[in-house]
């Protein structure tokens, strides 16, 4: 097991589901996002995939369409 520095954030997992909601996102949209490897996925415990929060919303970052903008 690797252990962080008291000083850096930890990272925060959460099933595709309760991402989705916790980011306002649509669950199908997020979980075709993670089955194309997009984002990268983890299964800890067997197979329920889970999402790193900061992964997705960099991920919404990146490729956010600024739409109306010249």
């Amino acid at each position: 097991m690797k252990h962080l520095p008291s000083d850096q954030k930890r990272a925060l997992y959460a099933s595709i589901p309760n991402a989705a909601k916790l980011l306002g996102i649509k669950e199908h949209a997020l979980r075709r996002t993670v089955n194309r490897g997009l984002i990268p996925f983890y299964t800890p415990f067997g197979s329920r995939r889970y999402v790193q929060l900061d992964e997705v919303h960099a991920f919404i970052q990146a490729h956010r369409c600024l739409g109306g903008v010249s």
